[in-house]
């Protein structure tokens, strides 16, 4: 009888389980390819920036040790009706040497549209200094995109994250 109860029991808390809603997995959902676009005539032009973001993809600790991060780079249309089209975004190391172009051709970014852009954590090349440059432009008038990186490392048991922001250094 206590075999049959305790059957029961297993089979019981068994069904519980299997109705317990999925835990959601940690895959970001698929994003759609970049909309091409060509580059918005000068005549045509309201607003643009070229925006200058630091990035560090080793960083140095302890006496010197280098600690190498991944880099999420996220270029954010905060504008709430107006389109922009980035021209392009530009990954460059400590010495100023243009590592690659993470585009091949201008985009759009829709209304509250978000892009991001990667450095995996085993890319040595940028360095401690390296940087993306970006360039923006509109037609109408829009708010400058909110462009962050974010670097981040959980090796070793330890945790490090932060963020920097882009900086405008041309306007037009």
């Amino acid at each position: 009888m206590r075999i049959m109860r305790n059957l029961f029991l297993l089979a019981l808390a068994l069904g519980l389980m299997a109705c317990q809603p999925q835990q959601p997995n940690n895959q970001l959902p698929q994003e759609l390819p970049l909309t091409p676009s060509p580059r918005i005539p000068a005549a045509e032009k309201v607003r643009g920036q070229v925006l200058y973001v630091p990035v560090y993809s080793s960083i140095l600790h302890e006496d010197g040790k280098v600690h190498h991060l991944s880099v999420q780079l996220s270029v954010r249309n905060i504008s709430l009706k107006a389109e922009i089209v980035v021209a392009y975004v530009d990954y460059y190391d400590t010495n100023g040497k243009l590592v690659r172009h993470y585009v091949e051709s201008p985009f759009k970014l829709n209304p509250l549209e978000t892009r991001d852009f990667f450095v995996k954590r085993n890319d040595l090349a940028g360095g401690t200094g390296a940087n993306f440059v970006l360039e923006w432009e509109a037609k109408e008038p829009a708010a400058p995109p909110l462009v962050e990186a974010v670097m981040i490392s959980t090796t070793s048991g330890l945790g490090i994250s932060f963020l920097t922001q882009g900086k405008e250094i041309e306007h037009h």
